[in-house]
This record gives structure tokens, sequence and C-alpha cells, in this order.
């Protein structure tokens, strides 16, 4: 089962099929975080920093941490023959949770080739081997834009998912891969560490960040928000034995205690700017000026430039969109009864 959005999809020489929408991507070179470890930028609408998918790479075996959307999958493949690999050697991929910007591409990319093998959370599986609920909760957050950002949504073969519980680990070459549950931004969220490296594969459980900047951006997507929850998450990974932190919105990070230490209190502003302007569930508007402007104001505060705060804008836009933000917010007031 595939969920279709007229997405234009083209083959390329060697035969594996790339994406016309992100063929000219803009994107960072692949980046080599730690041993055997690499960034992969996937210039999501052209746009740097703004999604990364991770490829280790050791001992003859490829894992991937993060498919990303089916409209990257072009770029990811590019990416990974910059590295120096080739995405047909690729054995597994681990996603931290099941939202499209994360997984949305993996049923493609399983779809071409046979033997990869997905690891995702017991309970986020059945969303991607029926993704038509997943689909739907995306479609009211993101509209019509659906096609434009995440492409067509295939359905993954259940008999190739291996579902992974808080505590397993995940063997990639000579790596073992803690996972650790990771709920509050999701319900299914897990965080990976790779127990070789000390790199934390946070997916979306420490927030935002781009390279160059310190300011962490709350990931306030709705419908599963739980700030509980992600506060436990938090102090969960402070409790872990970590030397970097890797970003899917995006970059790799070893300034990992004051990091974490931002996570909860730049969640906390949001929410307070929220409760301050979002008297009714209508007010989305000022709710996405209001974090615009906050945000703005702390790329102003890192020194850059007005283009650079503006390159810096853009990408975060796009990683972690104001509107999206608004959404989100507007479901934690309602979970706490704010409207009546």
């Amino acid at each position: 089962m595939s969920i279709t959005m007229n997405h234009h999809w083209e083959v390329c020489a060697s035969g594996r099929m790339k994406s016309a929408m992100t063929d000219r991507a803009e994107r960072w070179a692949p980046e080599e975080i730690a041993e055997d470890t690499f960034l992969i930028d996937l210039g999501f609408q052209r746009v740097p920093g703004a999604i990364a998918s991770f490829l280790i790479a050791d001992a003859g075996d490829l894992v991937l941490v993060e498919s990303g959307p089916t409209t990257t999958i072009g770029s990811l493949i590019a990416g990974v023959a910059e590295a120096g690999y080739d995405i047909a050697d690729v054995s597994r991929i681990i996603v931290s949770h099941i939202h499209l910007d994360h997984a949305g591409g993996a049923g493609a990319l399983m779809q071409q080739y046979p033997h990869i093998r997905l690891s995702v959370h017991e309970a986020g599986a059945p969303y991607l081997i029926d993704p038509e609920r997943l689909v739907s909760s995306a479609t009211r957050i993101f509209g019509d834009n659906m096609d434009r950002l995440w492409g067509e949504v295939v359905s993954v073969d259940a008999e190739r998912v291996d579902a992974i519980v808080d505590g397993g680990v995940i063997k990639a070459g000579g790596h073992e891969i803690l996972v650790r549950h990771a709920p509050g931004h999701a319900g299914s969220h897990v965080v990976l560490l790779d127990q070789k490296t000390g790199v934390l594969f946070t997916g979306d459980a420490a927030g935002a960040r781009l390279k160059g900047t310190t300011y962490v951006c709350p990931t306030l997507v709705p419908p599963e928000l739980d700030v509980t929850l992600w506060a436990q998450t938090v102090e969960m990974m402070q409790g872990l034995d970590v030397t970097k932190l890797a970003l899917t919105h995006s970059g790799a990070f070893d300034d990992v205690e004051r990091h974490l230490a931002d996570v909860i209190p730049n969640l906390e502003e949001q929410i307070a700017i929220g409760e301050d302007v979002m008297i009714t569930p209508d007010d989305e508007e000022p709710v996405i000026e209001f974090l615009t402007a906050q945000e703005r104001e702390e790329y102003v505060r890192e020194g850059g430039d007005i283009t650079q705060v503006n390159t810096w804008m853009r990408a975060m836009g796009l990683a972690m969109p104001p509107y999206v933000a608004a959404q989100g917010l507007k479901r934690i007031f309602k979970k706490a009864g704010r409207f009546g």
C-alpha cells in the first residue's frame, strides 16, 4: 500500500530512483562526526541544514539513522555516495520516530532496496506498515503542502520491520546502539546511543539547532506533545554517557550538558508566549508572529549579520516551522482545558 500524492520520480543512469524535486538541492557536504559516523545533510527544500540523516559505516555494514522524507531520497543517495559508500549496501534504517521528516522516506527506500530492514519503536511500527492514519494526521497539519514537503509515503513490508523497545541493542558493524524510549515530542519516540562513540542520536527529543549556533529551538509538533514526559526524557538523556549530540534538525554538537539544560526552559518560554497570545483556538497567527520574532531575536544574539540571521531563519523555518509550533501549543492548551 502507498499513499500517492503525485510526486514525480525519475530513474538515474544506475537504475536507482531519485527525486527530481531534490536533484538540484543545495546541501552541506557529508561530515564525519565520529568514528565510522557521518552526517548526511538532505538539502530539504533546497536549503542546507534543515534535516539530516546519519550513516554508520563499520566492518562492511552500513546503517542509516533516519531516512528523511521521500522528497529528499535523491539527496540522501548522493550524500551517501559522497561519503564514499553506496546506498545499495545499507542493511538497516533506524528511525527515531514516525514523523514524515524522519521516517517518511523509509518505505520508498525499502521498496527500491528489498534487503533493507527497518528498526522502529513497537508503538510506531503499525503507522509505517499502514501509513494511512499517519498521512491523515500530517495532512491536518500541513494541508496542501503535503506533496511539496514530503512526497509519496510508501507502506513498509511488515516482514522487514524489527520492533524496538526501551533497553534494546541494535548492532551496526562493531557498534552497539542502545535504544531508550524518549516520549514527550511523540509517544513512540526513541533516542539511540552509540556505545562505541558516545554519539546520541536524538531525533527531536533534544529540540532543533543549526550548525554554528547555540540556540535550542523547541520541536512543538502535535498531536502527542507531553511536556511532563519530555522533561523526564531530558533527565534520562542527561544520565547517559554521551560525548556528542546528533540532531536530525540538524548537526552534531559536543556541548552536551549545556544543550540539554536548555531544552525544557526554551520549551517553557514558547509555552509562555502562547499563553500570553493564544486566548482562543483561532489565535494561531499572532502566535506565529511572536514565535518568529522570538527566534529572530535569538539568532541576532548569536552575532550573525542580517544575511546570516536570515539564513538561519530560513533553515529553522523548515526544520521547525512556527505555524506548526502554534498548532502544537494549541494542542497543549486544549489538553489542559484552557479553552473550556
